[in-house]
């Protein structure tokens, strides 16, 4: 059986959405949160880090230094980055499955989460059971492998949409 992941308190992550796999990104010039169109990390606007107050979690953007905040408590209020940590920068961030995590406002308890399709704002919504509510951290490794990756995004970006029915269970 898979254990749940623990999170640590001053650790670069990555966050993923789980529906497709894409970053959770801050544009630097809006102040919007996003979901990129890249599934391989490629800037420090896609770097986070925890900081822990009880059960409160800060999500601090490692380049920036600005915290994931909610722009109020109704469904589609949207998620950006904020300088400083106010009580609409407080998250709870609950493990539902080995490293599958939902991420809720600890004021609304309403979910973080995607849209369906295409780049776009993340924002708040009420618990749907969606994978567009599911993040997954991965670590950052300390440093970064040398050489060149355009292969491996190339190698990635011609697999990524593979059909893989036909050799499932024998078929």
């Amino acid at each position: 059986s898979l254990k749940p992941m623990e999170l640590k308190e001053n650790t670069d992550y990555y966050l993923y959405c789980k529906d497709d796999n894409r970053l959770v990104t801050l544009d630097e010039t809006t102040g919007n949160v996003y979901r990129s169109g890249d599934s391989l990390p490629n800037d420090g606007l896609q770097t986070w880090t925890l900081e822990l107050e009880g059960e409160i979690v800060y999500l601090k953007n490692t380049a920036t230094g600005q915290y994931l905040t909610v722009a109020g408590n109704e469904n589609g209020s949207n998620i950006f980055a904020d300088s400083s940590q106010t009580d609409s920068s407080r998250w709870r961030v609950q493990n539902k499955l080995s490293n599958e995590f939902v991420i809720s406002d600890a004021a609304s308890g309403k979910l973080m989460s995607g849209s369906g399709g295409g780049i776009d704002n993340i924002h708040l919504w009420e618990n749907g059971g969606s994978d567009l509510q599911i993040w997954k951290f991965v670590e950052k490794a300390t440093e970064e492998p040398e050489g060149d990756k355009t292969e491996l995004q190339k190698l990635y970006d011609e697999w990524k949409d593979l059909d893989l029915t036909p050799y499932i269970n024998g078929a």
